[in-house]
């Protein structure tokens, strides 16, 4: 007996969502998921305080998919939730679950295999990897993989450690692409 395919038919700002493993579909735009090539979502909690008001909350859950360049064809999901929510949107957790099992496994094989056949790759916008480490414009950087001693993704950011320095040499915006694969791409090119 085959497994049920999930689905997610929903409404966010007023815009049909449409996602299973074969694509995404928000509002006009959609892509089928093997035609991603880069994949990146994130969550923010703001508190404005005020003088004399009580402070306000309110949280952002943003999960985007595209083809290269970034200019390309993407499909953005962005959910503007007042408050303080005590769980994610059930939408963006979906998005999220669907690119983790359906989208980043393979991302993450394909950047392995052109690195380790010689390419060099950009993760995060501007990061690049190649076989002998990764170099980065601004800030100006390069490393050995052997000098980094970690990658963790970490208030919405994934910071990266350089061996010896307590505080970290580079972050990357999770709302880069493909920046949410960078702690996996790494640990795999250093194995």
């Amino acid at each position: 007996m085959s497994q049920p395919v999930p689905v997610l038919d929903t409404k966010v700002s007023w815009s049909r969502l449409l996602a299973d493993p074969r694509a995404i579909t928000y509002g006009r735009r959609s892509i089928a998921l093997d035609e991603v090539e880069w994949v990146s979502y994130w969550a923010a909690h703001t508190a404005t305080k005020r003088f004399l008001y009580p402070t306000t909350h309110h949280s952002d859950y943003h999960f985007e998919v595209g083809r290269y360049p970034y200019t390309g064809p993407t499909v953005a999901v962005h959910d503007y939730v007042p408050g303080r929510p005590d769980v994610a949107p059930e939408s963006w957790t979906f998005l999220v679950n669907l690119a983790q099992r359906h989208l980043e496994p393979r991302l993450l094989d394909d950047l392995v295999a052109r690195v380790r056949r010689g390419e060099t790759v950009t993760v995060g916008g501007s990061v690049k990897v190649s076989q002998d480490g990764i170099a980065c414009a601004k800030p100006r950087l390069s490393l050995a993989w052997r000098s980094i001693s970690s990658t963790q993704p970490y208030n919405g950011m994934v910071w990266v450690y350089q061996s010896g320095v307590q505080q970290p040499v580079l972050t990357v915006p999770l709302s880069h692409p493909n920046a949410g694969l960078m702690p996996a791409l790494f640990a795999t090119l250093t194995s």
